[in-house]
């Protein structure tokens, strides 16, 4: 049996138990904004699609995002402009975040797992670092349905100057009451890579170390 299929299994599973049927629908998905390295910046676009709902213990993860200072999320904004509006209750929250060395606080923190476990086998990318912390923003206001996609800004500070990739995973609810679920590839902070010495500077620092022995020989020839 493959990882995948194990995956896969999982997530009938942790749904099954809780009496309702996976969904596995891009409802609400985090992509990459942009990232500023030298100042330890990281943005990233929300979208709740048109056919979300949120329900306490919804919400979303990001896997193995080091170092992480500071963070915001918002405005929300409709898809038709760029004036802040207040979609069926919805504004820029509120949600609560988590940080936990492994897993997320979700409702069905299993099935969004293996839901994200399965996003980064499929873009062979490593998954929930037991070392590294994941961020979980969880939805803590009472049931809302969106009326229409809704757009949002999340931009975390991080104390690291490098970049690596993670993946999110996400849950909520669909207007019936069933879960829905995604998961894709997104960036997340990482230490600074340590530059290598160029080929020019590794050669004349050899030659200086062959001086010097050349002049450290010549000396004992005297003595």
């Amino acid at each position: 049996m493959t990882r995948r299929v194990i995956l896969t299994f999982l997530v009938m599973v942790a749904c099954c138990c809780w009496g309702t049927t996976a969904v596995r629908a891009d409802t609400i998905t985090v992509h990459d904004l942009g990232q500023n390295t030298v100042l330890g910046i990281f943005m990233y676009t929300v979208e709740f699609d048109a056919a979300s709902s949120l329900r306490n213990g919804d919400g979303f993860v990001i896997y193995d995002f080091a170092g992480e200072t500071s963070w915001t999320l918002g405005p929300a904004y409709a898809s038709t402009g760029s004036t802040p509006v207040n979609q069926g209750g919805f504004a820029v929250g509120p949600f609560t975040l988590d940080g936990t060395v492994s897993s997320n606080t979700l409702t069905l923190n299993g099935a969004v797992d293996a839901i994200a476990g399965a996003a980064a086998v499929a873009n062979a990318i490593p998954f929930d670092d037991p070392l590294i912390p994941n961020l979980t923003f969880r939805w803590t206001g009472g049931n809302v349905a969106l009326a229409g996609p809704v757009f949002a800004t999340l931009t975390v500070h991080t104390s690291l100057h490098g970049k690596t990739t993670s993946v999110f995973g996400s849950e909520d609810h669909q207007p019936n009451g069933s879960f829905s679920f995604a998961g894709n590839p997104v960036m997340v902070p990482a230490p600074a890579a340590v530059p290598m010495p160029s080929a020019a500077g590794a050669g004349l620092a050899l030659l200086g170390l062959v001086g010097i022995r050349r002049i450290t020989s010549s000396v004992a020839a005297r003595n």
